[in-house]
């Protein structure tokens, strides 16, 4: 990722915390409790047994929320602002 990409992400990120602060606590505080509880040991079917939002939700699909924000906050998966980048001035350039 370019240094241009990597600014506009964060750029961007910080944009929808100030459109949602409280989806984006929201975000945070979910992750954070889920992952600590993960990470003692408590499954999937515990968690929906201690918070009910979470019924909605299959094991895999708390478990998969929990690997790829693990991943995201850790910096292991980066994720571009915009899946459609403009060309650069070289790849316009082509014929």
């Amino acid at each position: 990722m370019s240094k241009k990409e990597y600014v506009k992400t964060y750029l961007n990120a910080a944009g929808e915390v100030l459109k949602s602060p409280n989806g984006t606590a929201r975000l945070v505080s979910g992750f954070s409790t889920l992952k600590n509880g993960a990470d003692a040991g408590v499954t999937p079917s515990q968690m929906r047994a201690m918070f009910p939002d979470l019924r909605k939700y299959t094991d895999d699909k708390i478990e998969g929320f929990i690997e790829v924000s693990s991943d995201l906050v850790a910096g292991d998966t980066i994720i571009p602002s915009a899946i459609f980048e403009e060309p650069t001035s070289s790849e316009k350039a082509k014929p």
